[in-house]
């Protein structure tokens, strides 16, 4: 605009009100012109801005409901989300992907508690699971306290290898190569007050949970793909 003004050999400055104040005015009142049709444009897209504010973030957990997986403890994590962290309720949805034995007494509490940000979705085909862990914004692998700490669940490295971060909440060997890892945040197992906190610091920090997806992501491929594991056996 100043280039535009110098062209025309208009000096810029405060004279400008003085030697050409038609100008001046009539600018000003084109920019509020303007904002005002801006204004009345956009007034009825206020419900998709705010849709589009308000996208939720995902915490997923896709496996088997049976009473080892202990997935209670999403349940009281829900519950403390949305009573201690409104703000972070608001945008959270909790997906639980699969089938089992305690889906429906599940489904009975988060219903009577009024979890209406927990969401029970079917087991869906083997093939879909690394695309729904990796479109997730992070995911979860809970057990109950075990006798049997030196096993591992699978999905956790399935987890990690998807590229997002992991909140594990297990004990033993598995949480060892969880923190290891550098992707997962590690709670005490049917701690939900912990695995609360976790979470909250996860959606707090989104940068972060980036890099730990991309950490984990690459612990998996550089520890624990089959060529790696393959050798190590062999070496044995």
């Amino acid at each position: 605009m100043l280039a535009g003004f110098q062209q025309y050999g208009l000096q810029p400055g405060p004279l400008l009100f003085a030697t050409n104040p038609q100008l001046v005015w009539g600018l000003i009142a084109s920019l509020y012109i303007g904002n005002v049709m801006l204004l009345v444009l956009n007034l009825p897209l206020v419900g998709l801005w705010v849709r589009l504010l308000s996208i939720p973030r995902e915490l997923l957990y896709a496996g088997i409901h049976n009473p080892p997986q202990g997935l209670d403890v999403l349940l009281g994590v829900a519950e403390r989300i949305r009573n201690q962290r409104p703000d972070l309720w608001a945008k959270l949805r909790i997906v639980l992907v699969g089938s089992g034995s305690v889906k429906a007494a599940l489904m009975e509490r988060a219903a009577a508690a009024g979890l209406d940000h927990v969401v029970f979705a079917p087991e869906q085909p083997r093939e879909l699971i690394p695309s729904l862990l990796a479109s997730a914004d992070a995911s979860v692998v809970p057990l109950k306290v075990r006798r049997d700490t030196h096993t591992v669940p699978s999905k956790m490295f399935e987890s990690l290898g998807a590229g997002k971060p992991v909140l594990v909440s297990l004990d033993g060997e598995a949480a060892e190569i969880a923190r290891s890892s550098g992707g997962a945040l590690v709670t005490p197992p049917e701690d939900a007050t912990a695995l609360a906190d976790a979470l909250a610091r996860l959606m707090d920090g989104p940068s972060h949970a980036a890099a730990m997806g991309q950490a984990g992501k690459a612990f998996v491929a550089g520890e624990f793909n089959r060529d790696v594991l393959s050798r190590r056996f062999l070496d044995v």
